[in-house]
């Protein structure tokens, strides 16, 4: 119905509930588009119904129809049992179809009056009275038989018209020779000469004037005057003359317009100095080749649409207050000068920042460092033998010193052996004197070599010490390798030539081969376990990680943790693959299809999910799957024809479902207002 939108589109079955609202809203549109003010308007726009081409009866016979072709409108009337177009309405006329064919009026129902600004051309004219105030009666009998009285405004006779008196206040008398032979004055509104006038002509002229006028003219011409007006002698003087078309000077001579004054006002002519002054004024101080429009046409390109161009054009520049670049700045062998410091990651940096924050780092040939380096898991390699007490020391170099304590220790347990076997030596001899002189001299030598043995021996040994000792037991400086018992800690020392180090471990210093726990960190290049291993604690093992670029040599059975991806990865044997749960990443590839794979819950994340686009999206809790676009490759969408479940559409959302459709008892389905359930 035009002017008329439907409400809503559904079926009403019979175990559907009716409710009032749509219904009411229905019977509100009709109301609304009939309505005697604001109703609907055939004007073509929305709810307002399409413009009416045709207005008539049921059969059409009579009726109004527009030709939009031909811009007009026709009144068809019935005739003979066919549809007959009388009158078109046209722009500036309302034309007949048929020539001599469309009366105006009846003689019963005449048209009041009848105003025509212009000219009325009529075959023939009955009136009862004429009052003709301009114009021409042509061929007209006046009085017929009977002379009667005319008055007229203009008079025309063919062959001649005696009056015996004439007062003739308009018209004209043509080819009538005016007093005879004698001249006489001639006094009328009008007088045209279709000769010439001889002599002087006194008083106001109005009307067309032609020929050549010879002599002055005093008083004012209003009209056309066509021909030149020449001066013989002398100038003509005009006060206030207005030109309505164009002023030829005749630029064949020397003619020009002169004493002109200084232009004020925007439609006053202007002097040769005003121009050249003006120009000049313009040109100012430009130099000779941009001091012409043409010229300044050719420098700006000839675009007459430079103001945009060079909008357009900086647009593309970065501001001098700064901006963002989108895209790379090549400097060449150029500097960035006046710099602020950076504080942001991507910020260009400063000389100075640079040479400052590099003046923080230890340079590749050596320096010294002023806090400390956590290695974490990893080795310092290549350090040379220690000389200095603070020097870092090697592997090979402890393995040395512990070699030496040990034989430290031997030595020590030799020379105790040695010192014993003096004594008793020593014994033997002190008993063999009485005996022999002679034992006594050879006993005497091996006293003085057990005692210089045991010397030795004590400068290596120092004994038991509360704490450690700055020289030996003689006051001496302290022999590399010597050693002493330090009975505070129940430990023994060893004197490295510049510092004392614990010499011997116990067994609580080493991990039992039966098993055993481990306080500190583990380095190892390679674990290897003939068995299943099992690592038990409540706290987390730390394992290898990296960046994608720091991924070591690959082989079968790898396994780390990428900080690049945040994800666990192992090596497959062919490629680095990740391991444990998926993560989410946008995957925004149309060109290949994508197959959503979510977990089998109904609550909390999946734990595993594949994305082909963002635009889809699938909430495991609700069970809802949305799309920007859906697409049936079957061509069949399906849906249940039975509702269970109350079911509410939320407000700004619609539904369609494919009927019939049955809501099953003490169900519903409710549609929020502004929303739509079509049932199709």
């Amino acid at each position: 119905m035009t002017g008329y939108v439907r409400q809503s589109a559904a079926d009403i079955v019979p175990t559907a509930v009716v409710r009032a609202a749509p219904i009411n809203n229905e019977y509100n549109a009709l109301r609304d588009a009939f309505a005697a003010n604001g109703g609907h308007r055939h004007d073509g726009t929305a709810a307002e119904g399409h413009p009416v081409p045709v207005i008539g009866d049921t059969d059409l016979l009579n009726k109004i129809a527009t030709d939009t072709a031909n811009n007009r409108h026709g009144v068809f009337v019935e005739v003979a049992a066919a549809a007959v177009e009388q009158v078109r309405f046209q722009d500036g006329a309302i034309v007949p179809v048929t020539d001599n064919d469309i009366d105006l009026g009846t003689s019963s129902l005449e048209f009041k009056d009848l105003y025509i600004d212009g000219t009325a051309n009529i075959d023939s004219l009955v009136a009862d009275t004429a009052d003709i105030n301009g114009g021409t009666v042509d061929a007209a009998v006046i009085g017929a038989s009977t002379p009667a009285a005319g008055t007229f405004t203009s008079l025309t006779a063919n062959t001649s018209l005696v009056a015996a008196t004439a007062d003739i206040n308009a018209g004209t008398i043509d080819g009538a020779v005016i007093g005879g032979s004698s001249a006489l004055a001639i006094t009328g509104t009008t007088i045209t000469a279709t000769t010439g006038f001889v002599g002087g002509l006194t008083g106001a002229v109005t009307g067309n004037t032609a020929g050549t006028h010879t002599g002055a003219v005093v008083g004012n011409v209003t009209g056309n005057l066509t021909g030149n007006v020449t001066a013989s002698t002398g100038t003509s003087s005009f006060n206030d003359v207005t030109i309505n078309g164009g002023l030829n000077m005749d630029a064949s001579s020397a003619a020009t317009i002169t004493n002109l004054t200084t232009p004020t006002n925007a439609g006053d002519a202007a002097t040769k100095g005003y121009v050249d002054t003006s120009i000049s004024n313009l040109v100012a101080s430009a130099p000779g080749v941009l001091d012409t429009l043409d010229e300044l046409a050719a420098a700006l390109g000839d675009d007459a649409n430079f103001a945009t161009t060079v909008t357009n054009s900086i647009a593309t520049k970065l501001a001098l207050a700064g901006g963002t670049m989108s895209g790379a700045i090549a400097m060449g062998t150029s500097k960035i000068t006046g710099l602020g410091d950076p504080t942001a990651n991507q910020d260009a940096a400063t000389k100075v920042y640079v040479d400052t924050a590099d003046a923080l780092k230890l340079p590749l040939t050596g320096g010294t460092m002023s806090g400390a380096i956590a290695m974490g898991t990893n080795k310092i390699t290549g350090l040379g033998t220690p000389t200095a007490n603070a020097d870092a020391t090697t592997k090979l170099y402890v393995d040395g010193i512990l070699g030496s304590a040990t034989s430290a220790a031997a030595s020590a347990a030799a020379a105790a052996t040695s010192a014993s076997n003096a004594a008793t030596s020593e014994s033997n001899a002190s008993t063999s004197a009485s005996n022999a002189s002679s034992s006594a001299s050879a006993a005497s030598t091996s006293a003085t070599n057990a005692a210089a043995s045991y010397d030795s021996f004590d400068d290596r040994y120092l004994g038991s010490k509360a704490s450690a000792p700055s020289v030996d037991n003689d006051g001496n400086a302290l022999l590399t390798g010597a050693l002493y018992w330090n009975s505070t800690s129940n430990e023994l020392y060893l004197w490295t030539g510049s510092a004392w180090t614990r010499s011997a471990l116990s067994g609580s210093d080493f991990v039992a081969k039966t098993g055993d726990t481990m306080t500190g960190a583990l380095s190892l290049t390679a674990l290897t376990a003939s068995a299943d291993s099992t690592f038990s604690s409540t706290g987390a093992l730390s394992i290898s990680k990296g960046t994608t670029g720091q991924r070591p040599t690959p082989a079968s059975g790898m396994f780390r943790f990428n900080t690049t991806t945040t994800e666990f990865e192992g090596y497959n044997g062919t490629a680095w693959a990740s391991v444990g749960g998926a993560a989410l990443s946008n995957d925004t590839t149309t060109a290949t299809n994508v197959f959503p794979l979510f977990a089998n819950a109904t609550s909390g994340a999946a734990s595993t999910l594949f994305t082909g686009n963002t635009k889809l999206l699938y909430k495991p809790s609700t069970g809802e799957l949305s799309s920007s676009v859906v697409n049936a490759s079957n061509g069949i969408y399906v849906n249940s024809q039975s509702i269970a479940v109350s079911y509410t559409i939320a407000a700004g959302y619609s539904g369609m479902s494919s009927g019939p459709v049955t809501i099953a008892s003490g169900q519903s389905v409710t549609v929020s207002s502004g929303s739509r359930w079509v049932v199709v």
